[in-house]
């Protein structure tokens, strides 16, 4: 292992004169100061933006207003009278099953 105080960190300048330093010295990746910079500006920006950019897509209503709409009337169409009484029909025989179901469970219990 080197220790830093063997560790040349200062910036070089190549023969264009563009000034660069070596990433980790040793393994000859180079930092170049003058385009380096602008391309890491523009791979963050670009890494932030698109998770912002898909999560306020996401939660726009009226790009899935429609297809909600569509879905729920055929799920539940609004305009069937007897198609709705069927269904409270239907929930009331549920409840009424589920009551003697819970009243003969207490009585068994209160026998016991």
């Amino acid at each position: 292992m080197v220790s830093n105080s063997t560790i040349d960190w200062s910036p070089k300048y190549d023969v264009a004169g563009n000034q660069s330093r070596l990433l980790f010295p040793g393994s000859g990746v180079k930092v170049d100061y003058n385009m380096g910079v602008k391309i890491e500006v523009f791979r963050m920006m670009l890494y932030l933006s698109f998770p912002v950019a898909m999560f306020w897509i996401s939660n726009q209503a009226e790009y899935f207003e429609e297809y909600v709409v569509k879905r729920k009337r055929e799920i539940c169409p609004p305009d069937e009278k007897l198609h709705r009484k069927e269904l409270e029909e239907f929930k009331e025989r549920m409840r009424n099953r589920k009551e003697q179901r819970l009243l003969k469970q207490m009585s068994m219990e209160s026998e016991e």
